[in-house]
Order: C-alpha cells, then structure tokens, then sequence
C-alpha cells in the first residue's frame, strides 16, 4: 500500500506514488526533462524531475533505516538515469 514505483523507457519516465490523490502512474516524458537529481532527507528522501513546466518530486514513504538507506539508492541510480536519457539542452 506505501510502494512507490520508478519506470524509465526510452520516451519516458513513470512514477507512482501511492500518496499523490487517487494515487495512479504519472508519465513524465523525456523531451520535457530538463534535470533529474537526488535531493537527501532524513525523513523524505526525494527523486527531484525539472521539467519546462516545473518540477515532479517523488518522495519515498517513512522506513526504517536500511528501508530508507535502500530508498536512497534507488533514487540516486534514477536521477543517475534519467539525466543519461533525457535530451541536452536541444542536441
């Protein structure tokens, strides 16, 4: 009930969150990436999407530690992915 979920393909990224209001999949498609970056918090670590209309966060539920060290993992890889497959600043 609190799994987040991270799938990247190569037109887009989807996030789910199951916090967001009638929590579903939200696309994110890569042309409109601008960044990607691991913002760290104790409580909330945060995948953080700039896009050309603003930003996505995806935050991950509360945890105990090596949930948590685990969440950040993650999160760190996608941002590391995410900015390998979206555009550069128009090439």
């Amino acid at each position: 009930m609190s799994d987040y979920g991270i799938v990247l393909t190569d037109h887009a990224l989807y996030l789910y969150k199951p916090f967001w209001p009638f929590a579903r999949w939200r696309r994110v498609p890569l042309a409109e990436v601008c960044d990607a970056s691991f913002r760290d918090s104790r409580l909330f670590p945060a995948l953080y999407i700039k896009t050309g209309n603003g930003a996505v966060v995806l935050r991950t539920p509360l945890d105990d530690a090596d949930e948590m060290q685990f969440d950040r993992q993650n999160l760190k890889e996608a941002a590391e992915q995410v900015r390998a497959k979206a555009p550069r600043n128009g090439a």
